[in-house]
């Protein structure tokens, strides 16, 4: 008897329209967040972090470089060390 394998497994399922889950809740967190900085810091004051929050939600809902997450390209960046020396050269 044979089984049937499954194929396409690293492919997630569209759950909210074109969105996967993990796309629709960095949307919906993102946006929920800008509307939580709305309206306790006034349009004025919230500009600024209102769209460095919603330009994060949207990278990492779609902005997608050498067809991987965004996610995984920001967190090399995040754990990058300026005390770190690196000597290159013969050692004796």
């Amino acid at each position: 008897m044979q089984f049937k394998v499954p194929q396409f497994l690293d492919i997630e399922d569209k759950i909210f329209g074109p969105f996967t889950f993990r796309q629709f809740v960095y949307l919906a967190g993102g946006a929920g967040f800008c509307f939580v900085l709305y309206k306790l810091l006034g349009l004025l004051w919230a500009a600024l972090p209102i769209l460095l929050v919603g330009g994060l939600s949207a990278a990492l809902t779609f902005y997608r470089p050498n067809n991987k997450p965004f996610l995984i390209c920001w967190r090399p960046a995040s754990n990058t060390s300026p005390t770190a020396n690196f000597t290159f050269g013969k050692s004796e």
